[in-house]
Formats: structure tokens, sequence, C-alpha cells
């Protein structure tokens, strides 16, 4: 066999980046139509599978092996049935479910399809698409803060592990969404409280999904704007994927609120997409950014050497990077006495 033709190999590069939304919609019709969660009961023939997803056959055999050939099916004797993959993060109910994130990855396509003239403007294309048409906001924000829960289930546990809250009596968990993280530090530090501060809108679902035993007891809610006002006290204060919605004039001002807020050596987590000095890499966080371009007025990813310079100059010391995921960091750092 003659060896691999660099050309080849480049134009098959570019190809797969241009045809990558055909995955993603495999995957968006595959989790819509509940298919992962119909295999999860056993493996089914194409006949069997389309009739209870109520599909045309022979459309319901091309998905199947596409899903096949991503990995997130396997094809037995039997008939189809869920590979590991799509078991663990497919499949309803499970621990690390990503359903919810992947209905709001779908739900983000209508900007996306905007992006040149988000690119030719300078401004975000959301709120033009939401004019078009009929906008729920209340189901739409569920969608998003349910999208956000499974973000954070998966990366709780490691969350939880690198910030270290030791001697730490009062956690704030600033645009903490649905709660997760503030749950996981509460059951992680028995003598911690911890509250959650948010928009009202969103506090209102968030009490509904935070566990019964911790709610009021140990994990406690604030109702507000948190650009306004002031905080409750803090030994330490967690943002996560929240310094992206904002300029860089009102991170900095979230920073020095931080600073203000804290006690003496308290502590302060920011955990982001955050980018490398020249802002290209890691691509996950180079995208991210054209996301936020798209879906806010003024949001943008920073790299960690400029959030490390904020931090500083707002007077924080011992400040470092912590990698959580391939995507995203930590950026820790402690307040002086």
């Amino acid at each position: 066999m003659p060896p691999p033709d660099d050309r080849l190999i480049g134009a098959e590069r570019i190809l797969q980046l241009s045809r990558g939304y055909w995955a993603s919609q495999a995957l968006f019709v595959a989790v819509r139509l509940g298919l992962f969660a119909l295999l999860e009961r056993g493996p089914q023939g194409i006949p069997g599978l389309a009739r209870l997803l109520g599909t045309d056959p022979e459309a319901t055999r091309r998905l199947a092996n596409a899903l096949v050939g991503l990995g997130l099916l396997s094809r037995k004797e039997e008939g189809y049935e869920n590979s590991l993959l799509a078991r663990e993060l497919l499949v309803p109910g499970k621990e690390n479910y990503l359903g919810h994130a992947i209905h709001h990855d779908e739900n983000l396509w209508p900007y996306w399809e905007k992006l040149d003239q988000a690119i030719r403007m300078g401004s975000p294309v959301a709120f033009k698409v939401m004019e078009k048409g009929p906008y729920d906001y209340g189901h739409r924000l569920e969608d998003y803060l349910l999208a956000m829960r499974d973000h954070a289930s998966l990366l709780a546990p490691q969350i939880v592990r690198a910030f270290d809250l030791t001697g730490c009596r009062r956690l704030l968990d600033l645009g903490g969404g649905p709660g997760v993280y503030a749950q996981a530090f509460a059951r992680h530090h028995p003598e911690l409280r911890v509250t959650l501060y948010d928009l009202d809108a969103v506090i209102e679902l968030a009490e509904r999904w935070i566990e019964p035993g911790l709610l009021g007891n140990r994990v406690h809610t604030c109702r507000g704007n948190f650009l306004e006002g002031d905080w409750p006290p803090a030994d330490a204060i967690f943002f996560s994927q929240v310094i992206h919605i904002y300029d860089a004039p009102i991170v900095r001002q979230l920073i020095e609120k931080a600073h203000d807020t804290l006690a003496p050596e308290g502590r302060i987590a920011i955990h982001d997409y955050l980018l490398q000095a020249d802002g290209s890499v890691p691509s996950a966080g180079s995208l991210f950014a054209l996301n936020m371009l798209l879906g806010t007025p003024k949001g943008a990813c920073y790299p960690a050497v400029e959030l490390a310079g904020w931090l500083s100059e707002a007077g924080f010391e011992e400040i470092r990077e912590l990698p959580i995921s391939p995507s995203t960091s930590l950026i820790l750092g402690k307040k002086g006495r």
C-alpha cells in the first residue's frame, strides 16, 4: 500500500472540519428521539427500533450506522446497543448524563448560523434571533441551567479537591446557577456554610434541585444581581463559568469587589475557559469566545496570565493556575493578612 499522501491527509482534515455539523446533528437527533434511553433496555434490531421510535426503518438504519461510526453505538448479532461511552454519558438518569448540555448546544445552532453577521457587526445576534419568533424565556432558562448542571456534575469532584478551603467557614458561590458546586463544597467540607448568589429566576429553579437536607441548613441562597450592592461576608469566593459573560472592566471590578469582601487570608477561585497568552489555544476556549460574541453584549474568554495580573493588582497573592479538564482551568489566589 502506498504511503499516505500529505495533501490528502490535509484535505481530509479540512473536510472533517467542514462537515463537523453532520456528526452534531446526528447526536442531537438521537438524543431528541430518546434513542440512547431506549437502547438502555437492551439491544434492538432496526424494525423494533424504528417501531419504538416512530421513525422510518431505512432512515433509522442510516442514523444507527452513523452512530456506530461515531463510537456511540455498537452492532451485534442481536441488534444495536449503546457503547460504553453512551451508557455513561447519554442515558437519562445516569450520574454523568450530558443530554441537557447537548440539548443546549442544539439550541445555540440558530445563533451560530449567523456568525458571519456577528463578525461583520462585532455584536451579538442572539437577541435578533429571539425577536424573530416565539421565545419562552422561562423554558430556555431551565434548559440552560439543566445544561450547566450536567457540566458542573462532571467537574465538581475535581474542583472541590483543587480549591483548598482549609479553615474557611463561609463560601460565596457567585453566579452559581443550579447549585451543583454549592452542594459539592458543602458535602466535601462539613464545617462550611455556602451561599449561592444568583438572579431571582435562577434561584427559584436552583431551590427545586438543591438537596432538601442542605437547603437552608448548609447551603443558603441569596437573590439578586451580584453586579450591584454588597456581597455577604465570606472567607472564600468561587466563580465558575461567570467571568466570560462580561467585558474586562467588569471582570476587574468583580475581582476587586471579591478582594474587598473577603476576610483576611480569604481565598478566591475562578473557573473558566482560560486561554494562553495569544488567545488562540486551547481551541475549546477560542471557539467559546466566538460563542460569547454570538450570545452576549461584551462577553469574552481571557488569557490566564491576564487574569493573574488582575488578581495581583487587586491585592491577591499566591496566584496559580490549575487545569481542571481539557478545556477549563482554575485560577487561585489568596488575600493577604
